[in-house]
């Protein structure tokens, strides 16, 4: 039974009624039988979740009664899209049977990374529920079930939020942003003040050996030239073999840890994987944007406030707002964060997390670059109609053509020896 195929249980997952109704009894004191037949399933994160599929229960009992389960997330930990995601990026590679197994030996090493991703959210999800702080937008867990050694099913039951997340093709203006920045000072300041013994729970991989274990050479290069050749612009096109030439030492992750060491930077709880759909807003009469919940912490750790910072400017904001307002953004930020910690010092100055933002800018960016190939390839398959993916990738081209260039530009400041 593998994470990266369809299952017989719930949703072609390998999540079964029982296991669900067996954790509701032991986590919540509630014992529950679920009308599979009448119960609704809808899945409301379909293709935007790498490591997760994303199921909306409306809950018919045929036996007992529980006011806050009438409707639920069910979270199943899942590779399906992973594994479709890869094979619209392997499209056009000629994969020899030695390459062939090497993709199948990565996909095998990625299942146990998803595993530890799992448990390691469950476990920061119920650390971090405890604080009853709103201001980190977090969800409420309800039920969880963590991987074990002689368990292959993972899975948590939380709260359904009214909220909508934002393609990357859409901008932010800089007051929605900073409501962002506003969550994770709050998560930030939280893990700053929790006392070690408590934050010490939460066990795991920096980001650096989680995704040097992730990235691929030959999957980059082939998600570049996908990029190139469906946004047909001189500039960008320019970029992408400028940037290519340079691949394998964009993907050397260790700055990740080496930067915040170098520039005395304590750690602090960061997301690890912030960028548009992992963000619930709500509108107001006027389309005004309201931040709800944050989510996805698969992939949270101890690290560098910056990587959260590089990649949602990078796909929050358009090019021209990201290059114009960063320093502007990181200040507000560091302002919250110091409100916050009521009178403690943050662990690192200001003056170091810009030095920081642009010295990680590069890993950063090369970490959120397979979202903008995802995204295209989606687009390039959709069914809409031409003016609409016209503006898509307008609004795509823009971001990329900044991207590829502050690539170049930092990289020729802070990588090139």
């Amino acid at each position: 039974m593998s994470l990266l195929d369809l299952g017989t249980g719930i949703m072609q997952t390998h999540v079964s009624w029982k296991d669900i109704e067996d954790k509701i009894k032991e986590q919540m004191g509630v014992d529950l039988k679920f009308d599979e037949d009448h119960t609704k399933l809808e899945e409301i994160g379909e293709k935007k979740g790498f490591l997760s599929r994303i199921i909306k229960v409306q809950s018919v009992f045929k036996s007992g009664e529980c006011d806050e389960l009438k409707t639920f997330v069910l979270k199943v930990c899942s590779l399906t899209n992973t594994k479709s995601m890869a094979e619209t990026m392997q499209n056009g590679m000629e994969l020899d049977e030695k390459r062939k197994a090497e993709f199948e030996e990565g996909f095998a090493k990625f299942e146990i990374q998803a595993k530890k991703f799992h448990n390691k959210e469950v476990d920061f999800l119920e650390l971090f529920s405890k604080v009853k702080d709103d201001k980190m937008k977090l969800s409420k867990i309800f039920f969880s079930r963590k991987f074990t050694e002689t368990s292959n099913i993972g899975f948590i039951g939380m709260e359904l939020v009214n909220g909508i997340s934002f393609p990357i093709y859409e901008n932010f203006a800089v007051d929605e942003v900073e409501q962002v920045l506003k969550g994770l000072a709050a998560i930030n300041a939280q893990s700053i003040m929790m006392p070690e013994d408590k934050s010490a729970i939460i066990q795991g991989n920096s980001l650096a050996e989680v995704q040097q274990a992730m990235m691929k050479e030959d999957m980059m290069n082939n998600m570049l030239d996908l990029i190139g050749n469906v946004l047909p612009d001189p500039e960008i096109k320019e970029g992408v073999e400028e940037v290519k030439k340079l691949i394998v030492h964009l993907l050397d992750m260790s700055r990740l840890d080496t930067v915040p060491k170098e520039l005395n930077i304590g750690n602090a709880w960061v997301h690890g994987d912030l960028w548009n759909a992992n963000l619930l807003w709500q509108l107001d009469e006027n389309k005004h944007k309201k931040l709800v919940k944050i989510i996805d912490f698969q992939i949270t750790h101890f690290g560098c406030p910056t990587e959260d910072m590089v990649r949602f400017f990078i796909c929050g904001l358009s090019g021209k707002d990201r290059q114009e307002k960063w320093e502007y953004l990181v200040e507000r930020y560091y302002s919250y964060l110091k409100e916050l910690l009521h009178g403690e010092e943050p662990p690192f100055s200001l003056e170091n997390l810009k030095k920081s933002y642009e010295q990680l800018f590069v890993t950063c960016g090369t970490l959120i670059l397979p979202a903008f190939g995802a995204v295209i390839g989606q687009q390039v398959q959709s069914d809409l109609p031409e003016e609409e993916k016209t503006l898509i990738f307008d609004a795509l081209k823009e971001k990329l053509m900044a991207l590829l260039k502050d690539f170049l530009h930092y990289y020729d400041i802070y990588h090139r020896k």
